[in-house]
């Protein structure tokens, strides 16, 4: 951003923009996309800036809305602040991902990414936090509201903060010098289906996982 016309004065200036930094914290984002290929892609996003007041914090855990982390991803994006690598997931946080009908998006706490390919019930296995927050088509129709309507009373689709568990204690040594800590990593999953024979038997358990998980619930 161009400050050079300002006509704050340079000591206010700084005091306003240090009181906007303020305004954000820094968080990092784990993104799995399954289903789109052969192979699953893992992408882990650091240092992305949400506003401290769309961050809920309980005791155990921090949580965003969906909504929220994908503007701030949007955001990111826009601006040059994070890169992403893959094109699919561009497409996906963007909001270009077409149809967005065929993808499905949930999360975890428990980002254990070390079997392959994705495992839909080891990760909805009790005490995962596992849950879904709806189709991609929803999480661009929440975006849009929170975009028009400046709308922060959108309450389902919550993303809540990882854990460190006997199976991600590896995922969060290997990124620990990137400062990614449990508390401030948030997870989504992406999963496209196909309606081809190959693709149905790789995802029909993920499928019945997420039906079932709208009464899973997100503790």
């Amino acid at each position: 951003m161009d400050f050079s016309n300002s006509i704050i004065a340079p000591d206010s200036g700084s005091q306003a923009l240090d009181n906007d930094r303020q305004d954000f914290e820094k968080i990092s984002c784990s993104i799995l996309l399954t289903g789109f290929s052969e192979d699953d892609i893992f992408e882990i996003v650091l240092s992305l800036a949400v506003r401290r007041a769309l961050i809920k914090k309980s005791a155990d855990a921090s949580s965003v809305r969906i909504a929220a982390l994908v503007q701030a991803l949007r955001t990111g994006l826009e601006f040059g602040h994070i890169i992403l690598e893959n094109q699919t997931l561009i497409e996906i946080i963007t909001g270009t991902f077409s149809p967005p009908n065929a993808v499905g998006i949930s999360t975890t706490r428990v980002p254990d990414f070390t079997a392959k390919p994705f495992e839909a019930p080891r990760f909805a296995a009790a005490g995962t936090g596992y849950h879904f927050l709806g189709g991609l088509d929803q999480i661009y129709q929440a975006v849009d509201a929170d975009e028009t309507m400046h709308s922060m009373t959108y309450s389902k689709g919550e993303v809540f903060s990882a854990r460190v568990s006997p199976g991600t204690k590896e995922f969060f040594a290997t990124y620990a010098p990137m400062e990614v800590t449990a508390e401030s990593n948030f997870t989504i999953i992406c999963v496209q289906f196909r309606f081809d024979i190959a693709s149905m038997l790789r995802t029909s358990t993920l499928t019945l996982k997420f039906l079932s998980s709208f009464s899973y619930g997100y503790a």
